[in-house]
């Protein structure tokens, strides 16, 4: 059974934790390789170490509007983040081991709620 268990190794990069001191450019890569990340462990099924990659990724989009002049798509990439962090949320709310329960749940409405409020036609967000 030893053999058959996971490990997730949490590595990151000096530079990417200081994203406030990174040029508008690289501050939308650091998110978009920490939304990268944080999916590829939402599909594994680490639902609270996805949540984390989203919140360090949303980090980097801090006081974004400079950088909204410039890179558009920030909008949208802010969007996903919201979004796939209620989707983190709404996976622990059903499991007990992640801490499910009502906190989560109240989170799926803050965070959908929040995609709403950038994009409020956006689908997805409403079905949320």
């Amino acid at each position: 059974e030893f053999l058959k268990q996971t490990t997730v190794w949490d590595m990151e990069v000096l530079e990417l934790r200081r994203p406030h001191l990174l040029p508008p450019g690289e501050r939308v890569e650091a998110a978009e390789a920490r939304k990268s990340w944080g999916n590829d462990l939402y599909h594994r099924e680490f639902y609270g170490e996805a949540l984390d990659k989203y919140k360090l990724a949303e980090t980097c989009l801090k006081n974004s509007k400079d950088i909204e002049k410039s890179f558009p798509e920030v909008v949208d990439l802010r969007v996903a983040l919201h979004l796939n962090k209620a989707a983190c949320h709404q996976m622990m709310a059903g499991n007990v081991a992640e801490g499910g329960g009502g906190e989560n749940l109240r989170m799926v409405v803050k965070e959908a709620s929040d995609a709403l409020d950038l994009a409020p036609n956006h689908a997805k967000a409403r079905y949320r």
